[in-house]
């Protein structure tokens, strides 16, 4: 009884299960949500069960950031897969391996409502290929390039494989 009064009130918080379309509930347009991420850059991404990359190698990704490859913390799999739009819960984390002349990581954070209302409330991180951390935080750079996905919540390269 508990699990399905549970299940009742997550399945109630985003809207129903998604349609084909990445929609919520027949009829409904809105962007899907779904559950929370683990809310931080893990050193170990590229091999924990916490998250996925649908790319089986490094890609061009046709930007500023060169050759990529990306990772998704595993609460987006199924948002991701839809192909629809939706919005990304708070905790959702990608990284994104990067190689445009300099070896780098990114990340993007999804923080708690009011962070950065006027950019969908993502941190974003600039870390060494080791994983140390150069630079955080709302990052125009990274907003100026990010905006043009709002679709899918920012995240700008969930159609590359």
């Amino acid at each position: 009884m508990l699990l399905r009064s549970s299940l009742s009130l997550m399945l109630l918080g985003c809207g129903g299960p998604a349609e084909p379309d990445g929609t919520g509930d027949s009829g409904d347009t809105s962007p899907v949500e779904g559950a929370p991420g683990p809310g931080a850059f893990a050193p170990d991404f590229d091999t924990s069960s916490d998250f996925f990359t649908l790319m089986a190698g490094p890609v061009d990704g046709g930007t500023v950031h060169g050759t990529v490859q990306i990772w998704y913390s595993t609460n987006l799999r199924g948002l991701i897969e839809s192909g629809g739009a939706f919005t990304a819960p708070v905790g959702s984390v990608a990284i994104k391996v990067q190689d445009n002349g300099v070896e780098a990581i990114t990340a993007m954070i999804k923080r708690p409502a009011g962070f950065d209302p006027d950019n969908s409330d993502w941190s974003y991180e600039q870390r060494a290929i080791d994983g140390a951390l150069n630079n955080e935080g709302a990052l125009p750079s990274c907003i100026g390039c990010h905006v043009g996905w709002a679709s899918t919540d920012y995240l700008g390269g969930t159609e590359l494989r």
